[in-house]
């Protein structure tokens, strides 16, 4: 799909400059909160310094401070004599906290570093995230190397397929491929920075279109089973469209209300999968001089209301730069996720989601600017002087949950809610990345195919 997309992947080891950052000695830093280590202090040179060199300036006690360099650095099976399926079977319901503090035996300081560690990427705290998980990091998570296999997430690749926009350019070039009007230009770089042409995308008398502004409210299937009746709202009015076939692709867990006749158990699975909040804040600053000074392009909070503070990705493409040297302006990525240590599973997420809904900007704005001080004021950084813009993009229904947090239930394959809950209901499939329950491209892009495949398996029975 993304060669029929015109997306050359090898383009992205020009177009990514990897070593922008790194060429500069620029890495993974920590700010140390108050409240869990007695000041608030910014540590740069994580994974960089000698270990017993980035302890002594963390603000540590003398015991959580040897428990860090000895759990960094001894090489140590902590489940020795083990079998391997054994070792997978126990650490599965093992919280990576519990880890440190059961097997490790590590001091409590030295759990609160890692304790948001993988936030922005499973939304909850390492007490939930199983030790089987944190193998696929690049490194950073100490203790676990030779105790378990080490795996890469991300596998051989470098992660650098990533336009300037994300995802967005490859669903741009998605109606590009179906309505090339509506999407000017020809190739994976003129696309970031096309025009959409609005106007092409929903034309009378054409056998594709892109209906935007249209909610779907009610999808049925008729009595005598051959179609489809979808109705959905457009400005004040509610229109009908009869077909033979539809692919519900939106969030999986509203479908039971959109298709009331379902049965109840397919119900039941589709209203599984409860979305996770989370919050991205783009901060726009004049210049990057401060991280380029403290030479960090990637702080970590170990306490506070934002996770990180990330230089974005160095790409360019096509006629979009990224900033070229440290005097220039710069998009600082900034991550929240709401954490609730009285709530597990969905619960927590039900209450996230109120939580950021209520949330004002101008909460959103304090976190960043405060958060910014903390790390940079040393070297003369000013929010109020040196932030330009902020963006707050709230996801109340974000990431699909995955279902492999040490408290998700086991099931057959055959019970599986998900798989129940995708199942074709008459002329109405079942798509998006929730039908699989991963918060990933490909995932969709898989689920995508397999709907549309079961309408060409059972059109051609």
């Amino acid at each position: 799909m993304l060669k029929d997309l015109g997306i050359d992947l090898d383009k992205f080891y020009g177009a990514f400059q990897q070593d922008l950052y790194s060429s500069r000695g620029m890495g993974f830093s920590i700010v140390f909160d108050n409240e869990k280590f007695g000041e608030t202090k910014h540590v740069t040179g994580y994974g960089q310094k000698p270990w017993s060199q980035f302890a002594k300036e963390a603000p540590l006690t003398d015991k959580a401070r040897a428990d860090f360099i000895r759990v960094q650095t001894e090489e140590v099976d902590y489940l020795p004599g083990m079998a391997t399926e054994k070792k997978f079977e126990i650490l599965s319901k093992t919280g990576y906290s519990a880890f440190l503090r059961d097997y490790c035996k590590v001091d409590k300081q030295v759990i609160d570093i890692y304790q948001h560690w993988g936030m922005s990427f499973w939304c909850v705290d390492m007490e939930e995230v199983p030790t089987t998980a944190v193998q696929y990091y690049d490194g950073g998570i100490p203790g676990v190397d030779h105790t378990l296999p080490i795996r890469k997430g991300r596998g051989v690749d470098p992660y650098i397929f990533h336009f300037p926009d994300g995802n967005a350019s490859i669903a741009r070039l998605l109606v590009r491929k179906l309505i090339p009007e509506a999407m000017p230009g020809s190739t994976m770089e003129d696309v970031v920075t096309a025009k959409a042409d609005y106007s092409q995308l929903d034309k009378p008398n054409r056998k594709l279109n892109i209906r935007l502004n249209s909610t779907v409210v009610h999808a049925r299937n008729t009595t005598d089973g051959k179609h489809v009746d979808i109705t959905y709202v457009n400005g004040s009015k509610a229109r009908k469209v009869r077909a033979k076939k539809c692919i519900m692709a939106c969030y999986n867990s509203a479908i039971p209300y959109l298709c009331p006749e379902m049965p109840e158990k397919q119900k039941q699975g589709l209203a599984f999968n409860v979305k996770i909040p989370l919050v991205y804040t783009k901060v726009l600053i004049n210049n990057w001089q401060a991280f380029d000074k403290l030479k960090t392009s990637f702080v970590y909070y170990t306490g506070g209301f934002y996770k990180q503070a990330e230089l974005a990705y160095p790409v360019s493409l096509g006629k979009y730069k990224r900033s070229q040297t440290p005097d220039e302006p710069m998009i600082v990525h900034m991550c929240h996720v709401p954490l609730f240590e009285n709530l597990k599973g969905p619960e927590q997420w039900r209450a996230g989601r109120r939580q950021i809904l209520s949330t004002s900007f101008e909460e959103f704005e304090m976190h960043a600017k405060d958060q910014l001080n903390q790390a940079f004021a040393e070297v003369g950084f000013d929010a109020d002087r040196d932030v330009s813009a902020i963006t707050v993009n709230r996801w109340p229904h974000g990431y699909s949950y995955s279902n492999k947090l040490v408290w998700s239930e086991e099931y057959a394959e055959e019970e599986k809610p998900w798989i129940i809950g995708r199942k074709p209901f008459g002329n109405i499939h079942i798509a998006n990345s929730d039908a699989n329950v991963k918060a990933d491209t490909q995932t969709a892009i898989a689920q995508g195919y397999r709907a549309v495949n079961e309408i060409f398996d059972v059109s051609s029975a």
